[in-house]
């Protein structure tokens, strides 16, 4: 019993239908199998830490070149730009607030920023109070107190 012209068209319908379906379906599958893959790789939990290269203030604008460990981003800032120009230089460590990472960002919240360690001579001075005790030179003809004048005879 062989299947009339009209039969194997039906079939012939039903299986190309079928591969079409499932054609669409793997496409759409995998499309968002790779995009949860890339965006695994890059995600930093919104935070996007780095180190400031270089920055470039202009009258409306602060462009931040940020080095991180996906790659070198460009921030820029247009609200408040001065601000935080004065606030971030060169060397110092950022912390940004992102959704995900992307080369270039506009104005992206700033989190945390951390100065670089002094190294050497030019540590910041003691804090007030601290420290150690200076002497104050005597001077010709003027007098000290006398709780002053027994420190120095201690002395």
């Amino acid at each position: 019993m062989e299947a009339t012209p009209i039969e194997r068209l039906d079939y012939d319908l039903i299986i190309l239908l079928f591969v079409v379906v499932l054609g669409v379906a793997g496409t759409l599958l995998l499309r968002g199998a790779r995009g949860r893959d890339r965006s695994s790789r890059f995600r930093t939990g919104g935070q996007l830490e780095g180190r400031v290269l270089e920055k470039l203030l202009t009258l409306n604008w602060l462009l931040l070149k940020i080095e991180t460990e996906h790659g070198v981003v460009l921030a820029t800032f247009t609200e408040m730009p001065v601000e935080i120009d004065l606030l971030v230089d060169p060397g110092d460590a950022i912390t940004l607030d992102v959704r995900n990472y992307r080369p270039t960002l506009d104005d992206p919240r700033i989190q945390k920023v951390r100065k670089p360690a002094p190294i050497g001579p030019d540590k910041p001075p003691a804090p007030f109070g601290g420290g150690e005790e200076h002497q104050i030179p005597e001077r010709p003809g003027v007098e000290l107190p006398p709780e002053r004048t027994a420190s120095r005879a201690a002395a």
